[in-house]
């Protein structure tokens, strides 16, 4: 499986867990004011997260048909073989998850 085909294949699984959601969130008829996550938030953040997939997607297909060292040149630029890049984004991830999970507001 190339580089191309296994970002295809994650970028296609993403997306299918993100439309799997559509029903969970129409379900929710009843606004809770006690979390901040009401329906029209929870397609909207959805719909961020489905354009954010397709354009990783994209370019990690695009960036897999680069030569190796333009590829080692972007991953170095954007930050994706630094630690503690990585870090920082898996961190807010994190906290936006857990916001998601528990209806908590995002800290400020």
């Amino acid at each position: 499986l190339g580089a191309a085909a296994a970002a295809e294949k994650i970028t296609l699984k993403v997306s299918e867990t993100l439309l799997d959601l559509t029903d969970a969130i129409s379900l929710l008829k009843v606004e809770v004011s006690s979390t901040p996550f009401d329906q029209k938030v929870l397609f909207t953040t959805r719909e961020h997260c489905s354009r954010m997939n397709q354009c990783l997607g994209k370019l990690l297909v695009l960036s897999s048909t680069l030569p190796k060292r333009l590829q080692d040149r972007l991953a170095k630029t954007v930050g994706m073989i630094d630690d503690g890049v990585v870090g920082n984004v898996m961190s807010v991830l994190t906290i936006i998850e857990s916001s998601l999970r528990t209806g908590a507001p995002l800290p400020e």
